[in-house]
């Protein structure tokens, strides 16, 4: 697995946050301990993927619907570790995908479920045997006409793989 270093995406999230001139001033310490990754420089960060090899992820739904229709956002996950289990944290969707759609149901029962920073959170604290695979399914109905994209992010600790979700919504 190689590193990914974040310097443009924190760079970008200190804009973002009005803290431009304090990551400056104080070498990327202000808002990297803000992040919780306090005592590090902007250089100092790795934010490692999940093997995209021995992690799989996908999401299924349909490409179009109408209003008032349901449907099902299934997300697979698959552990295709040779041994190790895949410590599942939990899914984020993207708001910016849910915001045409009602959520109905999820299964099975996250053990907390939230929203914060853009993201439906689901925490699933769930260990996945090497080789296994498990699905998850977020009932929605279509509530306005658009075009709705998002993320779909699956969550191993600090690790994430993400998918998109798309889908077109008619009168």
């Amino acid at each position: 697995m190689r590193p990914v270093y974040f310097r443009a995406c924190l760079f970008t999230l200190a804009v973002l946050c009005g803290s431009m001139a304090a990551l400056q001033a104080q070498e990327g310490r202000g808002l990297l301990d803000l992040l919780g990754l306090g005592g590090k420089t902007v250089d100092e960060v790795e934010i490692e993927y999940a093997d995209p090899e021995a992690v799989m992820a996908w999401v299924e739904l349909p490409r179009t619907a109408k209003v008032g229709d349901e449907m099902t956002l299934t997300i697979e996950i698959e552990n295709g570790r040779a041994e190790k289990p895949l410590r599942l944290s939990g899914l984020e969707v993207e708001e910016t995908f849910l915001e045409g759609f009602t959520l109905v149901s999820v299964a099975p029962e996250p053990r907390q479920q939230g929203r914060s920073f853009g993201y439906l959170s689901l925490e699933y604290p769930v260990d996945i045997a090497a080789g296994k695979s498990v699905k998850y399914e977020l009932k929605l109905q279509a509530k306005e006409p658009g075009i709705y994209i998002g993320d779909v992010d699956v969550h191993e600790g600090k690790r994430w793989l993400s998918r998109a979700a798309q889908i077109r919504i008619t009168e």
